[in-house]
């Protein structure tokens, strides 16, 4: 056998002992209730008859139409047009539903979609009005109507029984039909036929609401206003319960037979009544206690044990078989901080203060407010109670209380503020040790009460959490400081060392909590525990670790009485169940109501006995019992609410069950590959369900357990592709995989159809291209002939215009070379013309002065016209025009010299251009110098400045790099 699976019998065995029946369960508060508005199911404010499917989804009759809950989403159905649904019943994958004039069924098409099919065309039933139950019987659907009855099997309608006047209800009860006549009472129907009961008339003129089976024998029959009576298929007489007077005054409306221990009433006065089948009151929840209002139009009970109530102004559902009640908002008592149970009176301490009640006012199910009653001083924040045999003490804001009674003594003085806890002195009975916001104080008995001692020196920091070790030195742990280990004198009442470790010493960002587990004192942090050992020393803990294989260790641990570790997590809770080899259970299921209700960092349990324990939450307190008989283990399923790509108009579904089969693959076109899904499970005790899935060939790995109940793939490649989706609820239930298969279509242009006509146009017109390619060579093969003539003809005839034309350019070439020179050599004419007259003129006008000096006859005068003659002959010299003409005839030889000589050196002076040009024309520096009127040193040193201008590197020629330019 599975050692887990033994494990998990060996604790059903050990957390359900003493159970006898449900009937002898006590639940001291009330269970969970969970409302649902018109606002979140989208219809009408009315609801009246729920149902369950086979795939567990429910189904309530509603003013706009038939609603349906996954557990995550509602959804509305109105095929059956614009009338009132007042009835609906699910059977064989159908759901059946009835309206106003109107009535048929929902089933299931291929894509596993609800499609409505009516009944209204069988014979007159549009006729009958409001069809207001269905039931089942011999594989009959029966339609009942004030009007008659219309019994259908196989989709015909085998007979329409028409009412003696008024039908006013209709029940299933051990395997029989009743109806109430408004005429003629309680009758039954056999075969075809109405038939009236013995006594039956007696219901004449009422208003039957409810018919619950008490035996195989008895049947209970609740009316409007005339009570409950007892039918033993003989006689009817009134039912002898205690809840009579209770009942007559709701109003029972409606009613249905809970694990076939529980009689559930749905009133119009009082909410929802539960009883045994004794009349006993087992828990009475209306709008006071989690109801939207107190009229209950139908009521159903699941197969999780849930009671689902259609009301007047929503739809709600009652965790009854929940192993967690509440005794929370209605009672009013505050936040819950710590409870105890000391001879019959339960105290419980809260914000508010501290609360007294006796056991038997406690498990009395019509127990109110004004029940609990608040022990007189005590307003204020409660943080512990202690049980010292005789008065208990009240760990309050302002002190110590000692409380007598309903009245309460503070017996510490005003200066002591605070106090936490208490802790016997170890071997001495007559000390009590407590921890307060600033230190610690001791507590004395004098023989008859406790009396405050003194507050220890020394130490003067918050001791919420307070432990002797083996060695009686105390351990203190504060949250963001550390652990502090303080030594005592040998009497234990006088401080010696004090000793601190820092929250660094045991793990990183964790606090540290001491506390006291098997006979350990142990310090636990969320990633390792430690105690102490027996010599007082700091050492790992690894006992626990089995129990928390992930590495993961509670914030805190509390042992009970009974040797069970209760221990707790930042939101949830549990137990290590203590097994009788020693050996520990770890249980978590039964605490999943208490899930994020838990006080943080404040969490609290009091353990009455093995079948009880109470915890503190936000709003009040929580009872577990053992005893109650909820399965964790029933089976979860995970369904496909619907699959739908981008551009879809019809949503196709895939619901899981013992058998899943798909009936077929859908193919997606390329162009919708945007792809949603989205899912569901059906649990409803569990408001955490979790989900992982994944698309093979696009997911690696399977997603992380999430809530997410849709995922939405995009852009998806064409090819096969196969969904996994499964949940787990928070008992650890896991689902059976459900797997979906889908094709996205590749595009048009990739599709096999396209490949063949690609194939064929490839071969046709390889075919064509291949004739072609033939003609094209015979017909190449002739004109390539006439072509070879031609092109010789052609290149025969080119040659000869090429040869021709190469002459004419050539004598085109000789022409343009003759008239360039013979233009040069007109200009040079010209030139040298335009020079000799020049030269002629200057004669001229040096012979005049000639002239006139020969008849100076003053030889200082004389000197003064040589001189001012020779001036003249220099300056004709260097006349610029002459220079103006040499230049043109430079450009004209060296195109463009001047003009790139300038642009890389624009800042030579005109002297500087004359050189690089008589320089350029390789003339010698005699030659220059006779033509520039200066001596040939002088053109040497001018040729120096002229390198150093043109910023010419040593051993670069000047000629030569004017000569390249």
């Amino acid at each position: 056998m599975n050692y887990n699976l033994f494990k998990y019998i060996i604790a059903l065995i050990v957390v359900h002992i003493g159970v006898v029946s449900y009937a002898q369960i006590k639940k001291i508060g009330l269970a969970e209730v969970e409302v649902f508005n018109r606002r979140q199911y989208n219809g009408a404010t009315q609801n009246w008859k729920i149902t369950q499917s086979e795939y567990n989804y429910i189904y309530a009759a509603n003013n706009d139409g038939l609603l349906e809950f996954d557990g995550e989403t509602w959804r509305k159905y109105i095929n059956t047009g614009n009338t009132i649904v007042r009835s609906t019943y699910a059977t064989h994958n159908r759901i059946y539903v009835g309206a106003i004039s109107e009535l048929g069924y929902y089933s299931y098409n291929e894509n596993e979609s609800l499609v409505y099919h009516s009944y209204s065309n069988l014979g007159n039933l549009n006729t009958l009005g409001d069809y207001w139950t269905i039931l089942e019987i011999k594989d009959q659907i029966i339609f009942h109507s004030q009007q008659g009855l219309a019994i259908i099997k196989d989709d015909k309608l085998l007979k329409t029984i028409a009412a003696p006047s008024i039908l006013i209800s209709c029940f299933k009860v051990n395997n029989t039909i009743l109806v109430q006549d408004e005429e003629e009472g309680l009758m039954e129907l056999r075969g075809f036929e109405l038939y009236p009961i013995s006594g039956g008339h007696r219901f004449k003129g009422q208003v039957i609401g409810s018919m619950m089976s008490l035996s195989n024998s008895e049947v209970l029959i609740g009316t409007m206003k005339e009570g409950l009576f007892v039918w033993d298929m003989t006689t009817i007489k009134p039912w002898d319960s205690p809840t009579n007077k209770m009942l007559d005054k709701a109003n029972v409306f409606c009613g249905t037979v809970h694990s076939n221990e529980l009689l559930v009433f749905g009133t119009i006065q009082s909410g929802i009544i539960i009883t045994d089948k004794k009349g006993k009151l087992v828990m009475h929840i209306d709008k006071d206690k989690g109801l939207k209002n107190n009229t209950v139009l139908g009521v159903f009970v699941d197969i999780e044990g849930n009671i689902w109530c259609g009301l007047d102004n929503g739809i709600a559902r009652i965790a009854l078989n929940a192993p967690v009640t509440f005794i929370s908002s209605y009672f009013d008592l505050g936040t819950g901080y710590t409870s105890s149970k000391i001879g019959d009176d339960w105290y419980f301490g809260t914000n508010q203060g501290l609360f007294t009640i006796n056991n038997k006012s406690l498990v009395n199910p019509e127990k109110t407010h004004s029940d609990f009653k608040k022990i007189e001083g005590t307003d204020g924040q409660v943080w512990s109670i202690y049980n010292n045999g005789t008065n208990p003490l009240c760990g309050h804001n302002l002190g110590v209380f000692e409380i007598d009674g309903n009245r309460s003594k503070l017996i510490t003085p005003s200066s002591i503020r605070g106090v936490w806890n208490f802790k016997p002195v170890p071997n001495n009975p007559n000390l009590l040790m407590c921890g307060t916001y600033s230190g610690l104080i001791l507590l004395r008995w004098n023989g008859a009460n406790w009396v405050f001692h003194k507050k220890l020196n020394d130490f003067d920091v918050s001791s919420r959490f307070i432990e002797w070790d083996a060695l009686s030195n105390l351990w203190v742990s504060h949250g963001s400081i550390g652990v502090y280990k303080i030594s005592f004198n040998s009497a234990l009442d006088e401080i010696d060392k004090v000793e601190l470790f820092s929250t660094d010493y045991f793990s990183e960002n964790s606090s540290v909590v001491v506390s006291s587990v098997a006979g350990e004192t142990i310090l636990s942090c969320s990633d390792k525990v430690f105690y102490i050992n027996q010599y007082g020393k700091i050492a790992d803990y690894t006992q626990l670790n089995k129990y928390f294989p992930s590495k993961e260790f509670p914030l805190s641990y509390q042992q009970d009485k009974y040797g069970n570790i209760w221990y707790f997590f930042e939101n949830h809770t549990g137990v290590l169940r203590l097994l009788e080899d020693g050996n520990y259970i770890r249980i978590e299921n039964p605490f999943t109501n208490l899930k994020q209700k838990l006080v943080s960092s404040f969490e609290n349990v009091f353990v009455a006995d093995q079948a009880n324990a109470v915890f503190g939450i936000e709003d009040g307190f929580a009872h577990y019992s053992t005893q109650d008989n909820n399965n964790f283990r029933l089976p979860l399923y995970v369904h496909m609410r619907y699959f739908k790509s981008e551009n879809d108009t019809m949503v196709v579904a895939l619901n899981q069950k013992k058998v899943q089969t798909q009936q077929a693959i859908p193919q997606i076109n390329f162009a919708d590959n945007t792809i949603e899904i989205a899912y569901a499970s059906p649990y409803f005790d569990d408001q955490e369900v979790l989900y992982q899935s994944k698309l093979h060939g696009v997911d690696a790995h399977e997603t992380e357990w999430t809530r997410n109940t849709t995922r939405i793939f995009t852009q998806l490649h064409e090819g096969k592709y196969q969904f996994d989706v499964k949940a787990k609820n928070s008992y650890g239930t896991v689902s059976e995989t459900l797997s979906y298969k889908f094709v996205i279509k590749p595009p048009w242009h990739r599709s096999n159809t396209a490949k063949i006509i690609y194939l064929i146009l490839i071969l046709l017109t390889a075919s064509l291209l291949g004739f072609i390619f033939n003609k094209r060579v015979e017909v190449s093969r002739a004109r390539e002939k006439l072509k070879q003539q031609e092109r010789f003809k052609r290149r025969e005839e080119k040659l000869k215009n090429e040869a021709l034309r190469n002459e004419k350019e050539l004598i085109k070439m000789r022409n343009d070379k003759l008239r360039t020179d013979v233009l040069h050599k007109e200009k040079e004419l010209a030139n040298s013309t335009m020079n000799i007259i020049h030269k002629n003129d200057f004669l001229v006008s040096i012979k005049e002065s000639l002239k006139q000096i020969k008849k100076v006859t003053d030889v200082s005068q004389l000197q003064q016209k040589v001189n001012k003659l020779i001036k003249n002959i220099d300056k004709d010299i260097d006349s610029e025009s002459y220079w103006e003409i040499f230049e043109v005839h430079l450009e004209h030889i060296h195109e463009d010299f001047l003009k790139r000589l300038l642009e890389r050196h624009p800042d030579l002076n005109s002297k500087e251009k004359k050189l690089c040009a008589y320089i350029r024309m390789g003339m010698s520096s005699k030659d220059i110098a006779s033509l520039m009127n200066i001596s040939a040193p002088t053109v040497d040193n001018n040729r120096y400045k002229l390198r150093q201008k043109l910023n010419i590197e040593q051993g670069t020629n000047l000629n030569k790099y004017i000569t390249d330019m």
